[in-house]
């Protein structure tokens, strides 16, 4: 989203729903083959459409911020917050919630940066 964030939002919904669903494919069979190796053939189909279900949701956020008048601090805003939202819900589990809300965030903005860089690099 963040590398072709100047694209028409038709082309940029498009290219999303193809990079979610490749990556939510990969992240389902990952899991599978990652669980099953264990031997745990309903966990694994669990775990691969729970795996699958969360790449699909992260990837819907940065979309949401597409539709919005201004492409480019809409799409980086929207996501911030949802990294932000997704540190805190994830960080229930761990006593450090503040350190974890941060680690989510930097290392998703660390991802825009680099997939920024990469869209401006090859448009």
């Amino acid at each position: 989203m963040i590398g072709v964030s100047t694209a028409q939002v038709s082309h940029l919904v498009a290219i999303t729903l193809a990079g979610i669903a490749a990556g939510a494919l990969s992240m389902a069979v990952g899991e599978y083959v990652s669980v099953r190796a264990e031997g745990a053939l309903k966990q694994s189909i669990e775990a691969a459409v729970a795996s699958s279900l969360s790449y699909t949701a992260g990837g819907a956020i940065p979309l949401a911020g597409a539709f919005m008048p201004d492409k480019n601090l809409s799409i980086v805003g929207v996501t911030v917050l949802g990294l932000a939202v997704a540190g805190v819900v994830s960080g229930h589990a761990v006593k450090r919630k503040a350190t974890h809300v941060l680690r989510v965030v930097l290392g998703g903005c660390v991802g825009m940066v680099v997939t920024a860089g990469i869209g401006y690099l090859i448009r």
